[in-house]
């Protein structure tokens, strides 16, 4: 979890070690303010791997949920390693999660089994994200729909 932590440090990130857990550190950030991102690294089946996820929660606005859901299918988007799941009460949830399969290794192999998944979130906060804000405010100053009947 040190060495983990030193790569959040190098890459300028603030963190959190949360108290229940010792080994959890958790990273905050609020992109605007309908939404906060968050990594979480999180030790593994005991504790031989650690699970790094980044998730991006929002609340699109009142009726529109449909729209949202449509964005999401469209073709263009590179969606790989990204999961999103509709929560009707609480909003929607994109997640990327990867697994360091052991960290039983020397901080140069663990920054390089990370290395992908970082240049993955890097492509996300260049390509998806400013797509999807730039959506979620065009959301905001138009008409909210009735979503009450559309399919899940």
């Amino acid at each position: 979890m040190d060495a983990i932590e030193s790569i959040f440090r190098a890459a300028g990130f603030t963190y959190l070690r949360e108290r229940e857990g010792k080994d959890v550190i958790t990273t905050t950030v609020q992109w605007d303010e309908n939404g906060k991102g968050q990594v979480l690294v999180t030790p593994g089946y005991r504790g031989q791997s650690i699970l790094l996820c980044c998730s991006y929660d929002f609340v699109p606005p009142l009726g529109c949920i449909g729209k949202v859901r449509r964005f999401f299918q469209d073709e263009s988007l590179d969606m790989r390693g990204l999961s999103v799941e509709f929560y009707p009460r609480y909003g929607v949830q994109l997640t990327a999660r990867y697994w360091v399969p052991s960290v039983d290794l020397p901080l140069k192999q663990i920054i390089s089994l990370i290395d992908p998944y970082l240049t993955g979130l890097l492509f996300y906060s260049v390509t998806l994200f400013p797509r999807l804000a730039r959506f979620l405010r065009g959301l905001s100053r138009t008409e909210s729909l009735d979503d009450f009947h559309l399919p899940s």
